[in-house]
């Protein structure tokens, strides 16, 4: 059901390495994210618009400077907080002003492959769909 267009879409990859859900620095906008500073310089430097990042269970939590969002029919769905991320300004927006088109839930690739769309999003550009990487093309 993608849009003969698709491929004009930015190109997000998936980042090699995996975060620890339980680091407290996950939650917290801080300075000590660099790995997700090296990670989007890695992303950008081979042509990617952002690197999505997953836990340690394989589960997607978000973007390097964005949340990550997935359109199944209707509804929007981003990973839940404890999932290992920052609780963004414009993700809390949409959960809160669109409770019955934007919702929280556990996203795992599965999830990112049979989406009727990728977003990633900010309170700076807003909604912006994205293309997944196929399977073998990771961050390295």
């Amino acid at each position: 059901n993608q849009p003969a267009d698709v491929a004009t879409f930015p190109l997000a990859v998936i980042a090699k390495e995996s975060t620890d859900s339980s680091s407290v620095f996950l939650y917290h906008k801080t300075t000590q994210r660099p790995f997700y500073s090296l990670e989007r310089e890695r992303a950008l430097a081979k042509g990617y618009f952002e690197v999505i990042f997953t836990n340690e269970h394989g589960e997607i939590t978000e973007g390097s400077i964005t949340s990550i969002f997935i359109k199944n029919g209707n509804m929007l769905y981003t990973p839940p907080i404890d999932r290992g991320l920052l609780p963004g300004i414009f993700r809390r927006y949409l959960l809160e002003r669109f409770p019955d088109q934007v919702q929280e839930k556990i996203l795992t690739r599965t999830d990112l492959d049979g989406a009727d769309a990728i977003y990633v999003g900010n309170s700076v550009r807003g909604l912006v769909r994205v293309r997944l990487c196929p399977p073998n093309c990771r961050q390295s």
